[in-house]
């Protein structure tokens, strides 16, 4: 038997996600859910799409899809992240949150799986993925990373890394946490 129907319907059934979640526009979604929709998306199409691994190019009407989920994703989060550096319940101002590792709603693995999907996929010149990536590396300026493990570190500072968002001070704290941490990392990371 052919493996062809499978894949086949494998792909309708990503289109048919990515156009669903596209439609709600990320409405009542977790940043857990948006995190591993956009992480998922974004494998896709690197192992999926032109010059990718993947057995099928991925189509236009879903690459078109995944740009738009993704961009949705990152106006989101970004909003979230300004939400709550600007929140309510946070003791000692606007930067509070930062300094404390509360990042909203978002947990660190989450922010890291939403940046390097971000950064590996979308338009990283776009209005709304910089202002992920401004929010992400103000706050991990501030917090020095707390709350990071050292693979969510990196999965966040490359994608900062390739928008330009990495300014020396970011450098210098990111580079003192692994240092200080490097018994944490194995030879995956």
């Amino acid at each position: 038997a052919s493996p062809l129907p499978a894949l086949e319907a494998f792909w309708a059934a990503v289109e048919a996600c990515a156009e669903r979640v596209q439609e709600e526009a990320l409405e009542g979604y977790t940043p857990r859910s948006i995190a591993n929709i956009c992480w998922s998306l974004a494998k896709l199409r690197m192992e999926g799409g032109q010059g990718g691994r993947g057995e099928r190019p991925v189509e236009a009407a879903l690459e078109s899809r995944a740009a738009s989920v993704l961009e949705l994703a990152a106006r989101r989060a970004s909003d979230d992240l300004r939400a709550a550096a600007h929140g309510t319940g946070v003791q000692g101002g606007p930067n509070a949150w930062a300094r404390e590792g509360l990042w909203g709603e978002w947990k660190p693995q989450e922010i890291a799986n939403l940046c390097w999907a971000v950064g590996k996929s979308a338009d990283i010149a776009s209005h709304s993925v910089r202002g992920l990536f401004c929010a992400v590396a103000q706050a991990a300026g501030i917090s020095r990373w707390t709350g990071f493990s050292p693979q969510e570190l990196a999965n966040t500072f490359q994608a900062l890394t390739s928008a330009g968002l990495a300014p020396p001070p970011l450098v210098r704290r990111a580079l003192a946490k692994t240092t200080k941490h490097r018994d944490m990392f194995n030879a995956q990371e």
